[in-house]
């Protein structure tokens, strides 16, 4: 029968839970595949967490990398994470002019991905707002 009691992982105790685990259960951490490990092994010991999962999966690359900074793979796999959105597709761009990503749309062709565009309210973009001369 399972445990009633369950050991709650949030965003702002992750690095406190986690690292405690490991080192109360004499883990060592190589690779991103220990690191699943553990979160799996964390999960079967009653610890929930409670935050977004692709937040958890850049905790536990960077938690890869923390315990094993000498191997390349893990380094890169902190730096994939870091790419801008931007940078990607001019790295793209340079490779192929088609972009492949619009395979994701519907038959047409079109791309249906969230729109990532920031509305200002109308007064912040407002032209007969007069410059600050100090910059301010």
């Amino acid at each position: 029968m399972p445990q009633r009691t369950i050991t709650q992982v949030t965003l702002e105790n992750f690095h406190e839970h986690v690292p405690e685990y490991i080192h109360g259960n004499n883990i060592m951490i190589q690779n991103y595949e220990d690191t699943k490990e553990v979160y799996l092994g964390m999960l079967r010991d009653n610890y929930l967490f409670t935050f977004d999962r692709d937040i958890l999966i850049a905790c536990l690359t960077d938690l890869t990398y923390m315990y094993a900074p000498g191997d390349d793979l893990n380094k890169d796999a902190v730096i994939d994470l870091l790419v801008l959105e931007g940078e990607e597709s001019d790295e793209d761009d340079d490779d192929d002019d088609n972009d492949d990503r619009m395979d994701c749309g519907n038959d047409q062709g079109v791309n249906d991905s969230v729109d990532r565009t920031i509305h200002f309210p109308s007064s912040l973009t407002d032209s007969s707002v007069e410059p600050c001369p100090s910059g301010m």
